[in-house]
């Protein structure tokens, strides 16, 4: 390892904005599941010797918050707030501030390739999928994308290489601002970043590790594919996305309540892993 790569630091960006916005605020539920998602993931990040960054609302570039949602601004600000703190990143994972993380977790950053963007394909639900594939395809001048390439950006991890691509999807955003937000929220009504991230990285031929990590790294769905069962016979139950995966992402819940109890309840399941 040369001296310049010693300097470097793996990051953990995570996405923790609490915009003050009362629109945000009663979606989200006052954001307290992310008070619950920072605690786990600064504790795995001391425990793996890798830097915790938190995005939150002061980073934030573009206003007003309602139409500049942080899943779109994540991709626009990473370079440049660490760069205001000072750190020189050798690989960075953007990840969810609705996600918790396993205390047994091994340090991912060893196990990805150090050139493109590792990520997770995203399948799960195939005519949310195909409707804001189709909803965008115009927009995108007929492009034909490959569904079966399709990922998430719940969870990604790359280097400084990625810079310019995140830079073409923010001259994008901001140029047809208003048309992408009318797909957005009176026409495709399939998310916020995703589909068009997932057009703009198959045009401009983005170099994409889909299948590096295993599933367990990305357990997403809960309660539509029955994580949250458990094997009655044991004596102390412990739900299948404990047990069976590593990284656990809390959304699709129209009840904002429901899911911080299940992460709190979830953190004290694991929370002693990073005691001892």
């Amino acid at each position: 390892m040369t001296q310049n790569n010693m300097n470097k630091q793996n990051c953990i960006f995570w996405v923790g904005v609490k915009p003050a916005d009362e629109y945000f605020q009663k979606k989200h539920g006052n954001f307290k599941y992310l008070d619950i998602s920072e605690k786990c993931w600064r504790a795995w990040c001391k425990k793996n010797d890798v830097t915790f960054v938190h995005y939150n609302v002061n980073d934030l570039k573009l206003k007003p918050v309602r139409w500049n949602a942080p899943t779109w601004t994540r991709w626009f600000d990473v370079f440049d707030v660490l760069e205001d703190r000072g750190i020189t990143p050798n690989k960075i994972a953007v990840i969810d501030g609705s996600s918790l993380v396993h205390p047994d977790t091994p340090n991912f950053f060893k196990l990805v390739p150090d050139t493109g963007v590792t990520a997770f394909r995203s399948l799960e639900n195939l005519t949310w999928i195909h409707q804001g594939i189709k909803g965008y395809k115009n927009f995108f001048k007929g492009f034909e994308f490959d569904m079966t390439k399709y990922f998430s950006c719940g969870f990604q991890i790359f280097t400084s290489e990625h810079r310019p691509f995140l830079e073409k999807l923010k001259e994008l955003y901001t140029k047809n601002h208003t048309a992408i937000m009318h797909l957005q929220n009176e026409v495709v009504k399939r998310g916020t970043d995703q589909p068009v991230y997932n057009y703009l990285a198959q045009i401009e031929g983005i170099e994409m590790h889909l299948d590096v990590l295993p599933k367990r790294y990305m357990i997403t769905h809960l309660q539509r594919f029955d994580w949250l069962q458990n094997n009655w016979q044991l004596k102390t139950p412990i739900p299948h996305f404990i047990k069976h995966g590593y990284i656990w992402f809390f959304s699709g819940f129209t009840d904002r309540g429901a899911r911080e109890n299940l992460m709190k309840q979830t953190w004290e399941i694991i929370k002693d892993g990073y005691t001892t």
